[in-house]
């Protein structure tokens, strides 16, 4: 009899850790937000018909060093790119939790030097959970004083060029609204001049183009996706609890793979 017990508290182990596992994959998949200003935070519906296909995009690196702007040779896939990037941008010693990437509608916009110094700042809140940052944008060669300046002053994480701007794509490929924001343009460059922040809203290179804020997890998956409101602030409220969405889950997922080990 007490073997017979044995034998099912084993199952009965076995089938709770099999089943703990399936909530903890459950609630770390990419959920698709049903509008673009729902309460609640996932992906749109134009980057989820995008998976996974979207993880196989080419990249590539920008070298942005010594005040100069050269593309690497090898291009790097999406995925890939999120994984490395969360390694290089944190602590060496330590492993990466998540990443974040700012696909930028105009390297030299004032409203994108805004959307970098906010997101660096928060990217910053989360040194000690090892949350590394990186940007992509559409080209290279037109504007490259903007760009520098986008790097070197408000955005300084690595770069890359989406050439058939895939993720852009994925994001709606949604476009300014010139006519009703147009005279709002003074107002926004107000704001920004009263945050210490110099520059254009219309200049060189596309910038019709939106982007957005993604948020990728160690693994480089897409967890979370913020689409740009064209003259809005960020809302770095949204973004802060959805990457701290990803660095507890985490955490959960690496202490229930340590209870898990700890038990066989």
């Amino acid at each position: 009899m007490k073997a017979k017990s044995s034998t099912s508290n084993q199952c009965l182990s076995g089938t709770c850790n099999r089943q703990s596992q399936s909530l903890l994959e459950s609630a770390c998949q990419p959920r698709v937000a049903e509008t673009q200003d729902s309460h609640d935070f996932g992906i749109p519906e134009s980057l989820s018909k995008a998976m996974p296909r979207i993880y196989k995009v080419a990249l590539r690196p920008l070298d942005l060093s010594f005040g100069r702007v050269r593309e690497k040779d090898e291009s790097m896939e999406l995925q890939r790119a999120a994984r490395h990037v969360a390694r290089i941008s944190v602590v060496a010693t330590q492993k990466a939790v998540a990443s974040v990437c700012f696909v930028v509608k105009r390297p030299g916009c004032v409203l994108c030097y805004e959307q970098g110094m906010a997101l660096s700042e928060l990217i910053s809140e989360f040194a000690d959970n090892q949350v590394g940052g990186w940007a992509v944008v559409k080209e290279v060669n037109v504007d490259n004083e903007g760009l520098l300046n986008l790097y070197q002053t408000y955005f300084r994480f690595p770069f890359f060029r989406d050439e058939k701007l895939a993720l852009y794509t994925a994001l709606g490929q949604r476009r300014v609204a010139v006519l009703p924001n147009i005279f709002k343009f003074g107002a926004m460059k107000k704001r920004c001049k009263d945050k210490g922040i110099e520059g254009n809203i219309v200049g060189k290179g596309e910038g019709m183009i939106l982007g957005g804020v993604l948020i990728f997890d160690r693994k480089g998956v897409i967890r979370h996706a913020f689409q740009e409101q064209f003259g809005a602030e960020l809302n770095v409220d949204k973004i802060r609890a959805a990457i701290r969405q990803v660095v507890d889950e985490d955490t959960l997922g690496s202490s229930f793979r340590t209870l898990v080990t700890s038990r066989e």
